[in-house]
């Protein structure tokens, strides 16, 4: 895997886990996490993740992310899609967490379908790659009134500050 992409990759993920850390909403009803390394390696620099308060994040509770995929018909999105999954099962192994995912199939209707149904299973994070930005605006929404935490990749949605 090219180095620019594994950089990426850690650092979605442990930015992934500061916002996990901070999400209390779900997150008080986990279970505690299983004890392993930190999830950040350790020449990762702090200057990347301000307010991370150390290097070397470890997750307090099993958490649930959940990721809405797109689509997955170009080598990238392909790639990406496969890294997340397999570096859930990385963290599953390390601390119990668990990974819930769909892929819309580049079809932004089925993808709120999708979402509607990924924060029924009351994660403690959406991961989102949007189809399209301007059907999915109300996912925005639909996390803030459910409590869980949103980070949309490759593109934006359509929302108000």
């Amino acid at each position: 895997m090219d180095s620019a992409i594994k950089f990426r990759l850690h650092a979605i993920m442990a930015i992934t886990m500061v916002l996990i850390l901070n999400c209390t909403a779900i997150a008080a009803e986990r279970l505690p996490a299983k004890k392993g390394d930190p999830v950040t390696p350790p020449n990762f620099s702090a200057e990347f993740l301000p307010g991370l308060n150390h290097i070397g994040a470890i997750p307090e509770k099993q958490y649930v992310i959940a990721f809405s995929n797109g689509d997955l018909s170009n080598s990238w999105s392909f790639v990406f899609a496969k890294d997340i999954i397999n570096y859930s099962k990385k963290y599953a192994d390390r601390f119990g967490m668990r990974l819930i995912w769909a892929n819309a199939h580049a079809n932004s209707y089925r993808q709120l379908e999708d979402v509607k149904s990924l924060l029924a299973q009351k994660p403690d994070l959406l991961i989102i790659s949007p189809n399209e930005s301007a059907p999915l605006t109300i996912i925005d929404r639909w996390c803030t009134e459910a409590g869980v935490a949103l980070i949309c990749i490759d593109r934006g949605i359509d929302t108000e500050p």
